[in-house]
């Protein structure tokens, strides 16, 4: 019987044409970090069609003949600079063949480029960081991967990626806006110290990855990989402490991706769930919260009472929220109904509008739920965060407008 190649493990599922993120780390999935090249060299665009072959082959169930090409084309394109990193992922795609019964001799290739790759500077993040994050994705990718085959080489793979993470880091080529995206990483290599049982060395990665924005702390008390430390008491001191560096470590973050964040204007008129009509105009002079979700999405919901916990605690401050579903935005009448009955459960307090195809194509990038648009009194878009966040980061990116928006005393100087 020919075996049919599953998808590699995601975070998202799509439906009517949106991404739908089930974590904080979207970013990396619905906003690339490093947008694709406009141009590529002939020899890329072979090394591409080349791999490419690879995966059609191994889809016919010929696997073992898809990494023997495969093999070939990185004796042939193998100085090309993205290579290494397209033909990690290109394997791994096969390993996750259903029942591929030259999964190991795929990894242990694999475990090869990448000790290769160690003893180089040239993937490690230091120096040409679009590169360090690609291969630091990949590394990820094959960490996973090689859990069945041997922790321990799990574990050695899972400290190189945050390695890469944490001088990415520090790169100043890798965009600050982005730093959350090193946050999973960095946990990588916390699981990978555990795995270890170094317990330091896993704590000091776990603060690195909250400095840049990880703030699942509920993943940290139950991950499986990090709770071999066998110190359940250790794990849930460090947690209370991490929490309390992880709200500093938020507002750094708001203040770095609203001042990065090239700002545009924005506007809309929509239809809202209790028949009438919303517009930007509405909201001028406010600091408007826009959060695009839909019911069918876990994570959507998830993040429902953060938008109300924000209408609650700002509304004095001229800060308002408004929900527009996208739910249907080819035909959004057709989901009145159930936006609207949701909206009730849910017990709403602010108002919600239904997106349609003009809205969504004046978000810039992949289309994602969540996604949360800030704009400023003055209706320009400040920041755009895709995916989940939890609270704290929506809250601050909010105080940073608010702060803008409000009057400046008469002698006071502004600014800092």
């Amino acid at each position: 019987m020919r075996n049919v190649l599953r998808p590699a493990t995601a975070l998202v599922f799509t439906f009517l044409g949106f991404v739908c993120c089930s974590n904080s780390f979207a970013t990396a999935i619905a906003a690339p970090v490093f947008a694709q090249p406009a141009t590529r060299s002939p020899l890329a665009e072979a090394s591409e069609q080349q791999l490419k072959q690879c995966l059609e082959i191994a889809k016919q169930g010929d696997v073992m003949r898809a990494f023997e090409l495969a093999k070939q084309a990185k004796v042939q394109f193998a100085s090309q600079r993205l290579f290494t990193v397209s033909y990690i992922n290109t394997l791994l795609t096969i390993v996750d063949q259903e029942g591929a019964e030259c999964d190991a001799k795929i990894l242990n290739e694999l475990i090869s480029v990448v000790n290769l790759e160690r003893q180089s500077s040239q993937y490690d993040g230091r120096q040409d960081a679009e590169l360090g994050f690609h291969f630091m994705k990949s590394l990820g990718r094959l960490a996973k991967s090689t859990m069945s085959l041997n922790d321990r080489v799990s574990s050695k793979i899972r400290i190189f990626e945050g390695q890469v993470a944490s001088n990415l880091s520090s790169n100043p080529g890798y965009p600050k806006n982005a730093l959350e995206a090193l946050g999973a990483p960095m946990v990588s290599m916390a699981q990978g110290y555990s795995i270890r049982h170094d317990q330091n060395a896993a704590f000091e990665s776990l603060g690195k990855a909250v400095d840049v924005g990880f703030g699942d702390f509920e993943m940290i008390l139950t991950d499986p990989l990090i709770n071999r430390l066998e110190n359940r008491g250790a794990i849930e001191e460090l947690v209370d402490d991490l929490k309390i560096r992880y709200k500093k470590s938020v507002a750094k973050w708001s203040q770095t991706v609203v001042g990065e964040f090239k700002r545009f204007p924005f506007s809309f008129d929509l239809a809202d769930i209790e028949g009438g009509r919303t517009t930007s105009t509405d909201f001028r002079g406010k600091v408007l919260v826009i959060d695009l979700w839909a019911t069918w999405c876990p994570p959507c919901r998830k993040g429902i009472p953060h938008y109300i916990e924000l209408q609650n605690k700002f509304v004095s401050d001229g800060v308002a929220v408004l929900g527009v579903s996208m739910d249907n935005p080819q035909d959004p009448v057709s989901a009145v109904g159930t936006v609207e009955q949701f909206a009730k459960e849910q017990k709403f307090n602010y108002p919600c509008a239904m997106g349609d195809e003009s809205f969504s194509r004046q978000v810039p990038g992949k289309s994602a739920l969540p996604t949360t648009l800030f704009l400023d009194q003055d209706g320009n878009v400040r920041y755009i965060a895709r995916g989940y966040h939890d609270y704290s980061k929506i809250e601050a990116i909010t105080k940073v407008l608010a702060s803008e928006s409000q009057p400046v005393r008469a002698g006071m100087p502004v600014g800092n």
